[in-house]
């Protein structure tokens, strides 16, 4: 992700002003921090422009336009976060769509989108016609009412799949703009839209929530020591952390000849499995020493998590030279009188065994 940060211009577009361009495509771009003395606090551009999950955020301008502002008819924006924008008293801290400029061919179109925490009014149209503007599939606080016009005419294209309600950002105070887990944005967006990276409905905003997500706990399993013959293990846990199933694909290790091997691997015909939403998967490591192994191994778990498809852990472990003595006998031993003494039900004894 391009990150703008920290800019300042004395006039408009604190981030980036695109002035002489014909067709700009901006994508998976952070806009923040930005300050201009004119309108734009983001980014100011008279382009045709293409955006595709760009988050706008804590801009300032000192006119209009907080966070965007287009200086143009024509702008198909999919899954931008616009939020926490400023502009002067009154003036529209989101997005401003000025089609002064524009052809009768041009058109602007908002589609899974949130525009929401900014100051003053949320977005603004000056002079159209509303068959050049589109908004659907996005969460507008304030709804249809938050949309100022200015001296629009024509039809209204308010769209259908719109909401008002409070995107539940992970912490925006600081700069997170996530998406909870109870946030009304996610699988919300548009029906017919490109799937999100996580293979489910397209949610609102720059930042999809991750639906399938996988914890893999220890990723360093360290054995004990074990005799030469003798067989120990221990267990690993697989976390489905997110809304839907997880498919484990695969798990299988490398570097031969080790004592280490999981069940799931001496199957001939393993297959994958799903681990259903907040469920887990208790996957045991076994470590069996014979002479001339190796004491180190690392295992992969590949599952259809889109961040993490594949998950290492690294085993290690050392032989017991005692494993092969044979087993200590003790010399005597003592049996304590029972607890409570007298007894009904139950009592305790202690044995204590001496070498």
């Amino acid at each position: 992700r391009v990150k703008i940060l920290n800019n300042r211009a004395g006039e408009s577009g604190g981030g980036v002003n695109l002035w002489v361009c014909w067709r700009v495509n901006i994508d998976d771009c952070s806009f923040q921090n930005n300050v201009a003395g004119g309108d734009g606090g983001g980014l100011w551009t008279q382009a045709y422009v293409y955006m595709n999950r760009v988050l706008i955020a804590n801009n300032s301008s000192g006119q209009s336009g907080g966070g965007l502002y287009f200086r143009t008819g024509a702008a198909a924006l999919n899954q931008l976060t616009v939020t926490s924008n400023s502009a002067a008293e009154e003036a529209c801290g989101g997005i401003v769509f000025d089609c002064r400029n524009a052809d009768g061919d041009s058109s602007v179109g908002l589609n899974n989108s949130i525009i929401y925490g900014n100051t003053g009014h949320q977005a603004e149209v000056i002079w159209s016609s509303f068959d050049q503007v589109t908004l659907k599939y996005s969460d507008i606080q304030g709804g249809r009412e938050a949309i100022v016009l200015d001296g629009c005419e024509g039809e209204d294209q308010w769209g259908e799949g719109n909401i008002d309600a409070n995107p539940l950002f992970v912490d925006p105070g600081n700069g997170d703009f996530n998406l909870t887990i109870d946030s009304p944005c996610i699988d919300t967006g548009d029906p017919d839209s490109e799937l999100d990276a996580d293979g489910t409905r397209a949610d609102m905003g720059a930042l999809h929530y991750h639906q399938r997500d996988i914890a893999v706990d220890p990723l360093e399993l360290i054995f004990p020591p074990v005799g030469i013959g003798q067989l120990d293990s221990l267990a690993v846990i697989i976390t489905n952390d997110g809304l839907t199933d997880l498919t484990i694909l695969r798990i299988m290790g490398c570097r031969h000849w080790s004592c280490f091997w999981v069940r799931e691997e001496r199957q001939e015909d393993w297959q994958p499995f799903v681990i259903e939403p907040m469920q887990s998967y208790q996957l045991w490591v076994f470590c069996e020493p014979e002479e001339g192994a190796g004491f180190e191994r690392t295992f992969f778990i590949s599952s259809d998590d889109p961040d993490e498809s594949e998950i290492l852990i690294e085993v290690t472990g050392e032989p017991n030279e005692m494993g092969d003595s044979e087993p200590a006998i003790p010399l005597f031993y003592s049996l304590n009188p029972p607890y409570p003494n007298p007894f009904n039900e139950s009592a305790r004894f202690s044995l204590h065994l001496n070498q």
